[in-house]
């Protein structure tokens, strides 16, 4: 859905299940390359960092009401 809706923007093909985690881990299965390895690691990473400081600056919140 997502996808159609910046192909509908910018007229390009995206493939957006590269970006996730669930997508790249399921990708290494297809092929193990180290260049894919070092993708899913950083797309990990990301994700991790991102999600801790969503789920620390809510948290932050709600203890301050």
């Amino acid at each position: 859905m997502a996808a159609r809706w910046i192909h509908t923007l910018t007229g390009r093909t995206v493939d957006l299940l590269s970006y996730t985690v669930t997508g790249t881990i399921g990708m290494l299965k297809l092929n193990g390359s180290p260049e894919l390895l070092v993708k899913a690691a950083l797309v990990a990473v990301v994700y991790g960092v991102v999600f801790t400081a969503v789920s620390a600056i809510v948290f932050q919140r709600r203890d301050i009401r």
